[in-house]
């Protein structure tokens, strides 16, 4: 094996140009190759079917993509026991937005929540205070359905995305609450 030294010789130039020289080439690498984030370039594509029509046709197929895509663990006692209070068809919400919600074809004690072209696969919950709670499996919405109304939180950046939702069994709890108010404790 033969080693060969390598010899160092001075630069022909002067040293701050050279450094001018080395930021500047940096400079055009950087603006001609945008950096590609580690996470995006590991994660596949996901495309999510585009919608024409809201049609009853269409949200079904929703439901059903929804249910292929996570697996959803069986239902508890508990579950199932709330899911019965929980109400399901339209809610006209405020600013003129309607919220829709339906039995999970496929998965009983589940429930599918549709605004606009957003959908929720929701799970249903009891709280000691009586409020129903649908809480979406993947962390990202809460529905929270009180005797009188209903409203739908973002909670991922902690925001509504519609309040004032009404079903018409709450709309007839309103007008059954106006017409008899009930009586002071006090």
């Amino acid at each position: 094996m033969h080693h060969h030294r390598l010899t160092l010789r001075p630069l022909p130039y002067k040293r701050s140009s050279f450094l001018s020289a080395c930021v500047l080439a940096l400079a055009a690498l950087a603006v001609a190759t945008p950096p590609v984030p580690a996470a995006a370039a590991t994660q596949k594509a996901v495309v999510k079917p585009k919608i024409k029509k809201s049609t009853a046709k269409n949200k079904k197929k929703l439901v059903v993509a929804a249910a292929v895509a996570a697996p959803l663990l069986a239902a508890t006692a508990e579950q199932l026991r709330v899911a019965q209070h929980v109400l399901t068809g339209n809610y006209d919400c405020e600013f003129g937005k309607s919220m829709h919600v339906n039995q999970h074809p496929e998965a009983p004690g589940y429930f599918s929540l549709l605004l606009d072209k957003r959908e929720w696969i929701m799970k249903p919950l009891l709280t000691s205070t009586g409020t129903i709670r649908l809480e979406d499996v993947k962390g990202q919405a809460l529905l929270l359905q009180i005797l009188t109304k209903s409203m739908l939180m973002d909670t991922k950046v902690g925001r509504r995305l519609v309040d004032g939702c009404v079903h018409a069994s709450q709309r007839a709890n309103e007008e059954r609450l106006r017409d008899s108010p009930p009586t002071s404790n006090f």
